[in-house]
Parts: structure tokens; C-alpha cells; sequence
């Protein structure tokens, strides 16, 4: 039986662990962007004297919240006007809060949140899903994600999971091959679109100082900025592309902003 060398077997190992590490974060991000932007924002501190106090009233105002609505809705009807189940009041009225613990905290996520993300069942490629994916739907979350990045998106958890679970095994066959780097790439590509879109969407409107000339195309955050430049520096990619960036401060976090060349007017 022919050896394998300690070489392949490192190249292996690192390949491997590199794209569980990327898939992770990249999951981790999916999820937490909608609980960012869509959560209820409603926090109550457990060492509050009053604290169950607090929660009963909550509550309280909770259910006088799905009533109000409710009778809009009735209003509505009544002259005529139809309420989508897309509308707000239509979530709020047919969606109760979703209560989560966090470190000290008691929080309770917004309707909308519950109706997009927790209860919202997709239909992927003219099929309806038995039930929901709270993963799946925290990346439809992202307005640039479409049924074949769906499809891309469960490769790379298939592959995950394959990796995670067979590494052992794994180590000693041709794990860096055309499909495996094809499917990390696309891993890559669609952490870096996801991201662009979040901060495009949600930061840049807030940002200090956005340049005119910004190259809104390729404006990521800090934090993928530094996963990129590691991964540039690890396996000799070019993610990053030279692309001069710059920093800028977001609602949640740091950018990284680079500018188009402008065109000189002397060029022949």
C-alpha cells in the first residue's frame, strides 16, 4: 500500500479545517444579520429588582399590541381595504413574540422575525419545503440570494459535514481536488456577496464619509476583510484583488470601502 506523505497529509488537514473554519463563520453571519436588523429590541435585565414585573408587562403590552392590530385590519375590511399577509399588520396580528434568552438578558424577537425567519416555509425550485429552515431562510434574508445559490449553499453544508464528520478517513485521500476547491470557492464567493449586500444595504446609509466614487460592488466588512486577507496569505488566493480599502464606521460594524480609479481625462 503506498504511504502518503506527511506533506499531502498537512495539505490535507489544512484544506479541511480551512473550510469548516470558513463555512462556520460564514453560518454564523447568515443567522445573526436578520436577528440584527428584524429583533423586537425589547430587552429586559434579569437583576432588575422588578424583573418578573417587567416580563408580566411585556407581555401585557404585547397582546394590546396584536388587538390594535388586529381591529386595523378589521377596519381595513370593512372600507374595503385589503391586508396582505406581507404587511406589517398582518404579522403582527397572526405572530406572537418570540421570547430568547441571552447572557443577563430577557429578549423577545419581533413578529417579523418569526414570520420571515422561524415559521416562513420556502418553495425552492417549484417545490414547497416541509417545513422551515431557519438557515435557509436567514440567507434569503439577503435580497441577492437566488434558488441556485440555495442549491450551491446546501453543497457547501453537505461538504461541511463531510469533512467535519470523515476527517479522519479523509486524510489520506485527494481531498484537494477540482470539485472540493470549486466548492470552497463558491463558499468564498458567496460569503463575500452576502456580506457586500449587508453592507452595501444596511451600513453604508450610515457610514461616515462614503466617498463619491466608493466601489459599491466590493464593499465588505472588516471582519470578512481579515478572513480574506488570511486566507490570501494562507493559500496564495487573491480574494482581496490589490483592491485599495479603506475603513469606515457602520451601525453594527467596521467597513472596508475602496474607491473606482477615476478616469483621467489626458488618457489616449
Amino acid at each position: 500500500m503506498k504511504r502518503i506523505g506527511v506533506t499531502t497529509l498537512q495539505s490535507n488537514l489544512q484544506f479541511m479545517a480551512l473550510f469548516i473554519a470558513v463555512y462556520e463563520s460564514f453560518e454564523d453571519y447568515i443567522l445573526e444579520c436578520p436577528k440584527n436588523f428584524l429583533d423586537g429590541t425589547r430587552y429586559i435585565s434579569k437583576k432588575a429588582d422588578n424583573y418578573e414585573e417587567l416580563c408580566r408587562e411585556e407581555v401585557e403590552r404585547q397582546k394590546k399590541e396584536k388587538e390594535n392590530v388586529k381591529n386595523h385590519i378589521l377596519s381595513a375590511k370593512s372600507k374595503g381595504i385589503v391586508i396582505s399577509e406581507n404587511d406589517d399588520a398582518y404579522i403582527h396580528a397572526n405572530y406572537d413574540y418570540q421570547k430568547i434568552t441571552m447572557d443577563g438578558f430577557t429578549k423577545w424577537l419581533s413578529p417579523k422575525y418569526d414570520a420571515l425567519i422561524t415559521k416562513r416555509i420556502l418553495t425552492i425550485k417549484g417545490k414547497e419545503q416541509t417545513k422551515p429552515n431557519v438557515l435557509l431562510n436567514s440567507l434569503m434574508f439577503f435580497g441577492n440570494i437566488t434558488e441556485n445559490d440555495i442549491e450551491a449553499f446546501q453543497a457547501i453544508r453537505d461538504k461541511r459535514y463531510s469533512f467535519a464528520h470523515n476527517m479522519a478517513e479523509l486524510l489520506i485521500t485527494d481531498v484537494i481536488k477540482l470539485e472540493n476547491s470549486t466548492i470552497f470557492n463558491n463558499l468564498i464567493n458567496l460569503y463575500i456577496r452576502v456580506n457586500n449586500h449587508w453592507s452595501v444595504g444596511f451600513e453604508c446609509g450610515i457610514a461616515d464619509d462614503v466617498p463619491e466614487n466608493a466601489d459599491y460592488e466590493n464593499i465588505i466588512s472588516v471582519k470578512m476583510y481579515n478572513l480574506l486577507s488570511a486566507i490570501d496569505a494562507l493559500i496564495g488566493s487573491n480574494y482581496l484583488a490589490g483592491r485599495n480599502y479603506q475603513n469606515y464606521i457602520g451601525l453594527y460594524e467596521s467597513l472596508m470601502i475602496p474607491t473606482k480609479e477615476e478616469a483621467n481625462p489626458n488618457a489616449q
